[in-house]
């Protein structure tokens, strides 16, 4: 992922916080924005011709990786 894309998410993030009342963001902001936020940048093909390669595999890995405790 490029810098602009991390920096993007974190933004997200922080203003997802905000909106719910802290003033700082959990691993839970970033997991439930990742797939809106990077979902156009990632190129993936998709086997079927259905389109949704990338936000088939960012939903797979956000499932299998452990937010940081």
């Amino acid at each position: 992922m490029s810098t602009r894309g991390a920096e993007s998410l974190l933004r997200a993030a922080r203003a997802l916080a905000l909106v719910r009342g802290r003033d700082y963001a959990v691993p839970e902001d970033l997991q439930e924005l990742a797939l809106a936020v990077w979902a156009h940048r990632v190129l993936v093909r998709s086997d079927d011709g259905s389109g949704d390669g990338a936000a088939r595999a960012l939903r797979e890995i956000l499932w299998e990786v452990p937010a940081p405790a």
